[in-house]
């Protein structure tokens, strides 16, 4: 969603609109619902409480949402280091991932922490690196 659409939307949910929430729904239910299936799991019925829990909280909170402003998310682009700007996601990622660690002193449990993954998710992505040969 565009930063304007964003905004239309964001005003359109404080006066109650219910079709705006239909239309947020709809953007964004799928992808939530993959996420918090990776996250817990394949039980639906736990998957479906838990989406359900996330878009009642949204509804309960709108009025304290800021969405950026067009010149907002062009400030956050300028914000990345230029050199991010023309890499794949990948490399994004793992350029991140190292850098979390080494501001960590090499701690991977804490740079793991930091980044929302498991101990574990970070071990195999080192891993991978390693036998990809971008890290030694």
């Amino acid at each position: 969603m565009t930063a304007e659409k964003n905004a239309e939307i964001a005003q359109r949910l404080r006066q109650g609109d219910r079709s705006a929430w239909e239309e947020v729904y709809d953007f964004y239910s799928r992808d939530l619902w993959r996420y918090v299936s990776r996250m817990l799991g394949e039980d639906q019925e736990i998957v479906a409480e838990v989406v359900q829990e996330v878009f009642l909280a949204a509804s309960e909170e709108i009025n304290e949402v800021e969405f950026p402003t067009e010149h907002e998310e062009e400030s956050i682009d300028a914000e990345l280091p230029s050199s991010f700007l023309k890499l794949p996601l990948e490399e994004i990622e793992r350029q991140v991932i190292l850098m979390r660690i080494t501001h960590n002193d090499g701690n991977k449990a804490a740079a793991a922490e930091t980044l929302g993954v498991t101990a574990r998710t970070l071990r195999n992505k080192i891993d991978r690196y390693r036998k990809l040969g971008y890290v030694a």
